[in-house]
């Protein structure tokens, strides 16, 4: 497994992600995979091939808490065999905007609340 390293709260919450990593040819290769936790600095999502560290990566997935989808770009940071054809992809954001932070912020605060119970 690997080290933590992020500096921000994190949450495991499963929600579905569209990602697509850039290619030699300029072009992007989609899929789609659940997150393993998010944080608002970067996200940790499941795919079934090792990606290349430092490859970027465009990233789609829907914000529960503002019913609205983001679109972020990320740098992926590692690449971890989780068990057989099952990897841990680790990404850090990139070039967030201001909406994009604050979406993040709200959801992380709105999931920590529903996590222990008070609504």
């Amino acid at each position: 497994m690997f080290e933590e390293k992020r500096q921000s709260i994190r949450i495991k919450k499963p929600l579905t992600v569209q990602f697509g990593v850039l290619k030699d040819d300029g072009t992007y290769s989609w899929d789609i995979s659940l997150i393993r936790d998010i944080s608002e600095t970067g996200i940790c999502l499941r795919a079934n091939t090792r990606l290349e560290k430092g490859s970027i990566c465009h990233l789609r997935f829907l914000v529960p808490v503002r019913a609205e989808k983001l679109q972020i770009s990320g740098k992926i940071i590692d690449s971890d065999e989780l068990k057989l054809n099952v990897f841990a992809v680790r990404i850090i954001f990139t070039g967030l905007t201001e909406e994009d932070k604050q979406s993040l912020r709200e959801y992380i605060a709105w999931a920590l609340v529903n996590e222990r119970g008070g609504k």
